[in-house]
């Protein structure tokens, strides 16, 4: 009989240690939707949990993208929010113990730099100034400021937690087979990128290039910079200060979007996939042979991909909301109203048209998805009744929750966002242009009044503004 070595045995329990690590991983990924615990699953295999040791247990670590080729081929879209501090890999010990990396510190200083962004944007205002451009422009400021700042924070939450991030990539690798990215998600996702970064150098340097060569915006930009910026004698110091901000800014307010973007877009075109396919199977004359118990778990799979993803961004999204409807408001009011140098003029236009594409992005992509996700309600009216005849259940359960609840993404579960709530929304914003237009006299008045004793008597001129 073969002599087992101290050093050979000491192999034996690191290889049997790492087969364990490699169920317990295994029995994790699996507990986050099912809820189980980790440790009685595992038993129940014939296998006993690690002992609490700080050698070979804390340095094994368990990577919540681990396995999902789709999450590879996303690279370049997550390596961008690492970049800009939006993201960042969600590891942790075999213990369960939350890994700290550099990536982590560095989303961690972007949340604490548009927290304190939003902080100063709200120390800039002085009781009793004027209502004049300038308090305008500190307000859109302020409300932009507080925008980023909630991007930056649903974005490090959505990283952090298991159910919600990680969690959406396990359901995509289990619901829809891992499936890679196509050509024209491909597309949306180089596009995004581009756009994001593209406007995050431009609106920089243009921030640039104002305070040193635009005499109006620069002192426009110091007054809502820092109380007493615009008279202090060094004025540099602010100005680098807040072309740092509006880069953090910039980057934060397009970069969180991409990703909304991207993912809702991949959601939604394997709905039409499930629609193509249950579509394919009901002939001319309406006959229906196929399973359709099959497409409506897999059309429900889809709901709770779906799901996971209001999650993440429903708070986002209705910041998005909340702010930039608002913003369009004030900017138009400031256009209408106070806008008297031309560089302002230009700079309010800008605004008005950012905010507007912002809008409609998020809007239509919101509403793209809930499209999708009814799109199946059609198909299924195609169908002659006799063939649904043995299917009685599965039928009534599809049609419920296609007639049902709207399926989307939604402003904090207030309302989904869907066709009529942009209509909605484009109906508000060009009912408070009209009325701004209507409310602003085109006349101006030059008038004289006196009273005597036979009454009051009046003179004077209305000529056009």
């Amino acid at each position: 009989m073969a002599r087992v070595t101290p050093k050979k045995r000491e192999r034996i329990v690191i290889v049997r240690e790492r087969e364990v690590v490699g169920i317990e991983r295994d029995r994790t990924l699996q507990a986050w939707t099912t809820g189980s615990d980790v440790n009685s699953t595992v038993q129940q295999e014939g296998f006993h949990s690690l002992p609490n040791k700080p050698t070979n247990d804390d340095k094994t670590f368990i990577d919540c993208y681990d396995g999902c080729s789709f999450f590879e081929d996303l690279r370049p879209l997550f390596w961008s929010l690492k970049l800009t501090g939006l993201f960042f890999h969600r590891r942790e010990t075999s213990a369960g113990k939350f890994i700290v990396s550099k990536w982590v510190v560095l989303c961690a200083a972007v949340c604490a730099v548009t927290l304190g962004n939003s902080l100063r944007s709200l120390f800039v205002f002085k009781r009793g100034e004027p209502f004049d451009e300038v308090l305008f422009f500190k307000v859109q400021l302020c409300i932009w400021s507080v925008e980023g700042f909630a991007k930056t924070t649903v974005m490090f939450v959505a990283s952090y937690k298991k159910e919600l991030l990680p969690l959406f990539f396990k359901l995509w690798r289990e619901i829809c087979k891992d499936k890679k990215p196509d050509k024209f998600l491909k597309f949306v996702m180089r596009n995004a990128i581009m756009i994001s970064w593209n406007f995050s150098i431009v609106n920089t340097i243009g921030v640039a290039v104002t305070f040193f060569f635009v005499p109006d915006l620069e002192d426009l930009f110091l007054n809502a910079t820092l109380p007493g910026a615009a008279h202090a004698d060094v004025k540099l110091p602010y100005k680098i200060m807040m072309i740092v901000l509006v880069y953090f800014a910039s980057s934060v307010a397009v970069s969180s979007v991409t990703l909304l973007v991207v993912l809702s877009v991949a959601v939604t075109r394997e709905f039409f996939v499930v629609n193509k396919d249950l579509s394919s199977q009901i002939s001319s004359d309406g006959k229906f042979t196929a399973g359709l118990e099959d497409y409506r778990l897999r059309h429900q799979g889809l709901c709770r991909v779906v799901d996971v993803l209001d999650d993440i961004f429903m708070i986002m999204i209705a910041f998005i909301l909340i702010s930039n409807i608002p913003l369009c408001c004030v900017i138009l009011y400031n256009l209408i109203y106070t806008s008297r140098h031309f560089s302002i003029l230009l700079l309010n236009l800008f605004w008005l048209f950012f905010l507007t594409f912002h809008m409609t992005v998020v809007a239509v992509i919101c509403a793209y998805i809930n499209m999708g996700a009814h799109a199946p309600l059609s198909i299924i009216y195609n169908i002659k009744a006799e063939f649904l005849k043995e299917r009685p259940l599965e039928l009534t359960m599809f049609l419920n929750r296609l007639t049902g609840n709207d399926i989307g993404l939604s402003a904090l579960k207030m309302f989904v966002i869907n066709r009529p709530a942009i209509l909605t929304m484009i109906g508000m914003l060009i009912t408070y242009f009209v009325l701004l237009v209507q409310f602003k006299s085109p006349f101006s008045s030059n008038c004289t009044c006196s009273l005597n004793s036979t009454g009051a008597t009046w003179n004077g001129t209305l000529t056009p503004t």
